[in-house]
């Protein structure tokens, strides 16, 4: 269906996702700024649900900010690193964490005051002695890891997938967690492997399913129930280029779903697939007033 001339009145809620709805890589989306301005105006409800774990809430803000976004803070930003790191503090966890992914997930954990091995750069590369004729790195072992989170890594390595498969493999209480299950990632040229890809590789090894932090899991939508505490379903909006994260992601919660067309998903995918959004429209410029 298309979304109804005074959408306006008929929600108070509205949830974006950001790489292919608000701008692909460095490239904006024609009426995102506009569109965000106008809702803010008119005193909207205004969240910002993403499954890119690179970056914390505060840089997602600094982002923002040089975008051409105006009066987006942390607190209207929710990402899929925020969304790991809430996963583990919701559940008392007391132990470290070995991360496969960048700064974002190191700065949330940190946030809710859990300890990471490492930086983003540990075990980016295979050590000198890995050229002797063994085909594995020697593996050395931190005490206390308690759970391994995978995101997006542009320094994914074959040490980290050794890691991360020991860590799981060594203590069977170890808790295998990614922040999303994205297979690809799109960009300004055309589309790129995601998180949902390097996470296979894990979980390939490993035998078993990560629990999934980020869309459609209902981590994220719990969050904004509690910014909102009188929201209603039936007047949010869920705004979204993935039919299997953020449609699924608003279905699963009761709220309408609008599917743009600028990013992941096409028209004929939503009407040959399972999961249907409410509305569908080419790009965010439709809710331009």
């Amino acid at each position: 269906a298309e979304l109804p001339a005074d959408y306006l009145e008929a929600f108070d809620t509205f949830i974006f996702d950001c790489d292919g709805v608000l701008w692909k890589g460095s490239k904006m989306i024609e009426g995102s700024v506009e569109v965000i301005k106008e809702l803010l105006a008119q005193k909207k409800n205004v969240f910002f649900v993403t499954n890119n774990s690179t970056l914390s809430r505060e840089k997602y803000a600094e982002k923002f900010a040089k975008k051409g976004f105006q009066g987006v803070d942390k607190e209207n930003i929710l990402c899929s690193a925020f969304a790991a790191a809430r996963y583990l503090s919701m559940n008392h966890f007391t132990g470290r964490v070995y991360v496969v992914g960048e700064q974002g997930i190191y700065d949330e954990l940190a946030e809710h005051s859990i300890e990471a091995i490492g930086n983003p750069t540990l075990h980016a590369s295979l050590p000198e002695t890995a050229d002797n004729g063994s085909i594995a790195p020697e593996i050395s072992l931190e005490p206390g890891v308690k759970a391994v989170i995978v995101g997006f890594d542009r320094r994914y390595s074959y040490l980290k997938m050794c890691y991360a498969y020991r860590y799981l493999t060594t203590d069977p209480e170890c808790i295998f967690l990614a922040t999303n299950t994205d297979k690809t990632y799109p960009m300004a040229s055309g589309f790129m492997p995601g998180s949902g890809s390097l996470v296979k590789g894990i979980e390939e090894a490993y035998g078993k399913k990560p629990i999934v932090a980020g869309k459609p899991s209902p981590i994220l939508m719990d969050v904004v129930r509690s910014r909102v505490p009188d929201m209603n379903p039936e007047r949010t909006l869920m705004v979204g280029d993935r039919l299997d994260t953020d449609i699924l992601f608003g279905n699963n919660a009761g709220a309408s779903t609008l599917l743009v067309l600028s990013g992941i998903s096409t028209r004929q995918m939503a009407e040959e697939g399972e999961i249907k959004p409410t509305f569908i429209a080419d790009s965010i410029a439709k809710l331009l007033p």
